[in-house]
């Protein structure tokens, strides 16, 4: 299986847990149910893609002697997880 057949069928599994998860949602059933009543026909649709284009990320290699290089980002995500300190 290629990487755009790979993709695709994930994609397809996303959707699919979207449209179960919506399906069961009591609040979603119950403002279908009172737009039904009021005589509309409801209906929803939910968009799932892949930015066209956009590879995704890279994973390199880092060695013990090349140290590791953090963004500002990186290190408020991990002091978020709480493990990382004041260097």
């Amino acid at each position: 299986m290629n990487r755009n057949q790979k993709a695709q069928e994930l994609l397809n599994n996303l959707r699919e847990a979207i449209d179960d998860a919506v399906a069961e949602s009591p609040n979603v059933l119950a403002a279908m149910g009172e737009l039904e009543d009021a005589g509309f026909c409801p209906s929803f649709s939910v968009s799932v893609a892949l930015p066209e284009g956009k590879e995704p990320p890279s994973i390199e290699l880092v060695t013990a002697d090349q140290g590791l290089i953090l963004t500002a980002s990186d290190d408020s995500f991990l002091r978020a997880l709480g493990i990382a300190g004041d260097a």
